[in-house]
């Protein structure tokens, strides 16, 4: 996560509950392709610095994975304001 963003947990019945930086919900849920005239629920809100050092459970492998601190490298121009870093992968 970037620090310095606000993020969102949005919840709705065809995704669940997810985590996307606020700035990006409407394209988020535009990407996904919510039903005409449905939007993401709003759970909560919060700053990028408060989830590091958090974990979360990985949507794929079945393990639970720490929250880190990214750069300024992580934006709202596109995406979900997240990324995956693999240390050793470049």
């Amino acid at each position: 996560v970037n620090p310095a963003l606000t993020y969102a947990v949005v919840a709705h019945p065809k995704t669940g509950r997810l985590l996307v930086a606020a700035g990006l919900v409407d394209a988020l849920a535009a990407k996904l392709e919510l039903p005409a005239g449905e939007a993401f629920e709003v759970v909560a809100t919060c700053a990028g610095g408060d989830l590091v050092g958090t974990t979360y459970r990985h949507p794929v492998a079945d393990r639970v994975s720490p929250v880190l601190a990214g750069g300024d490298y992580i934006t709202t121009e596109s995406g979900t304001g997240l990324v995956h870093t693999a240390p050793g992968h470049g």
